[in-house]
């Protein structure tokens, strides 16, 4: 079952900014998304905790030069899924982004050594 796709204002206008080649192959991606939403997307996190993202690189089979998240609700009835925005990371050229994974294990053990480093206090 493909869903159907609708785009918030702003999501609307998102494509029109980026250059030519990079807003068709996002236009694509819609398209694929819509295919398969469930598939391709991942559970909300911060800092939106209310949408879906589906996220990938362009250009596909090159080192990659963006990096797009696509973040989207399901319709109350589950037909339609609908785009709320579309955000894009550049890269240098020649740079390779860090691995995903290597981020956020730092991010959880700094937060944990901050978190555990406070005294505690009586309430």
């Amino acid at each position: 079952m493909s869903y159907g796709i609708s785009l918030t204002p702003d999501a609307e206008a998102d494509p029109a900014r980026l250059p030519a080649m990079l807003a068709s192959h996002v236009l694509d991606q819609l398209d694929r998304l819509a295919a398969d939403p469930v598939g391709l997307s991942r559970p909300p996190s911060f800092p939106h905790p209310l949408y879906q993202k589906y996220q990938f690189f362009f250009p596909p089979e090159a080192p990659p030069e963006a990096h797009v998240t696509i973040l989207f609700q399901f319709s109350q009835d589950e037909t339609s899924l609908h785009i709320v925005g579309i955000g894009v990371v550049y890269y240098q050229a020649g740079r390779r982004p860090r691995p995903r994974t290597s981020f956020h294990f730092r991010f959880h053990c700094s937060s944990a050594a901050k978190i555990s480093d406070r005294p505690e206090t009586d309430v």
